[in-house]
């Protein structure tokens, strides 16, 4: 058997088989209504043990593929429509102002609420000080002017260039 069906397949029948083996008469065996499912090629099946009068065990197989692809096809369809929302509501949100303050406020509490728990927002040097935007999970913002060399944090003085035009691992 285990030449002729999936690993997974003859594993679940060699264990029902046995438990089959050591049942009392007329009682039934551990596990003989639990299905299985597992790959064959590139379809996923779930297999449907049934028992005999004479002991043998005689599985019923299911292909769940198209199933399972148009489960995966609504999860992406249910995520591009996050992340549609998410683009639009950024775009509105962004668009209502033209001041640099309020823009930081703002792409902080989009990315503290759409992307992580937290967000730093870091805007290029004014006289020696780096304009700095934080938001927590709350919401909260917190703005601060921290007098610091872009240089010294890996990746931050590119990345407030504009480069490199690939994203960074610092990024």
């Amino acid at each position: 058997l285990p030449a002729a069906v999936p690993a997974w397949l003859a594993l679940a029948h060699q264990r029902l088989a046995a438990a089959a083996e050591t049942a009392s008469p007329g009682d039934t065996p551990d596990g003989a209504g639990e299905s299985v499912r597992g790959e064959a090629g590139d379809r996923l099946l779930e297999a449907h043990p049934s028992l005999r009068d004479d002991g043998a065990v005689v599985w019923w197989l299911t292909d769940l593929t198209d199933r399972r692809r148009a489960e995966e096809a609504e999860e992406a369809v249910r995520l591009e429509r996050l992340r549609t929302e998410f683009l639009a509501e950024a775009s509105n949100q962004l668009l209502a102002s033209l001041n640099p303050r309020r823009s930081m406020e703002v792409t902080a509490q989009l990315a503290a609420r759409h992307l992580a728990d937290a967000a730093v927002v870091v805007a290029p040097a004014l006289d020696g000080r780096l304009p700095m935007t934080y938001c927590g999970p709350g919401g909260r913002i917190t703005r601060h002017d921290v007098h610091a060399d872009a240089r010294s944090v890996p990746g931050l003085s590119e990345a407030l260039q504009g480069f490199p035009p690939v994203p960074s691992r610092w990024i």
